[in-house]
């Protein structure tokens, strides 16, 4: 949960962590490996995040994400990929 809140602060408002940012996620015994893995973690969501906007990425509804997960589920993800 620790990493969550780091996480929600990082992504809405990113600058570099200062040490009372991540006091909380060594409080909670993550290492220093494991905090950098969340923030490289951020880094990419955010940086997906910002690209989908920013090329107007189509969303499908809820009910279809649904679908489409549960297929994967089924087939696997080697199924849903490109061949090659």
């Amino acid at each position: 949960r620790a990493a969550l809140g780091f996480l929600d602060e990082a992504h809405a408002t990113p600058r570099d962590p200062r040490p009372d940012d991540v006091a909380p996620l060594h409080a909670v015994g993550l290492d220093p490996k494991a905090i950098e893995e969340v923030i490289v973690v951020c880094f990419h969501f955010s940086l997906i995040d910002r690209l989908a906007d920013a090329f107007d990425f189509y969303v499908p509804e809820p009910a279809r994400v649904r679908k489409a997960a549960r297929l994967i589920r089924r087939l696997g993800y080697r199924l849903t990929s490109l061949m090659g």
